[in-house]
């Protein structure tokens, strides 16, 4: 069986680094209240403190994300691998689904991301540079359009399927492990 994968990993943006200073925030603000104002429960004012760090930190650690792409066949896979321990399918659909893909900078066709989807999956690294692909296509009834980042062989593999279908970017890179 052929397949291919690939694993990219998102980089931390200004939003998610805000939003875990302030979880913990929240989290030492909770601990102090608990710790202040709940001192007659005898001894449960510890367990809610070290309860709202905890939570803090399952919070804070679905932040740090990296996706994989998995093609099997004419099959793809999107997981998203939360705090390097942690997986969920995203979408999983064939490459015969796909109305269009291209580079999200092809002038040919980005006019198509101007279109109303009824959902948006975003897997891809948001790292300066990145050459991101858009995949539009419909999936359980509804009009999806999916945003990543394979590798030049994964698109080349993925083409053997619907060659008229995905449009290659001369600027892909290709670092792949199998």
């Amino acid at each position: 069986m052929n397949y291919k994968e690939y694993l990219v990993k998102r980089k931390l943006g200004a939003a998610e680094i805000l939003a875990t200073v302030m979880l913990y925030f929240a989290a030492f603000m909770l601990a102090l209240c608990c710790l202040y104002y709940l001192r007659m429960l005898g001894g449960i004012e510890s367990l809610l403190a070290v309860g709202a760090f905890y939570l803090a930190y399952i919070l804070a650690s679905r932040l740090k994300k990296e996706f994989e792409y998995i093609i099997v066949e004419d099959s793809v896979d999107i997981d998203v691998i939360f705090n390097a321990s942690k997986r969920k399918n995203l979408i999983s659909f064939s490459v015969k689904q796909i109305e269009v893909m291209a580079a999200m900078n092809d002038t040919k066709y980005n006019s198509r991301l101007k279109e109303q989807f009824d959902k948006v999956i975003d897997a891809s690294t948001w790292k300066k540079g990145a050459v991101v692909y858009f995949t539009i296509l419909e999936h359980k009834g509804q009009k999806t359009i999916v945003k990543f980042e394979p590798s030049a062989s994964c698109l080349e593999y993925m083409k053997k399927y619907a060659p008229d279908k995905i449009h290659i970017s001369e600027a892909t890179e290709d670092s792949d492990f199998e």
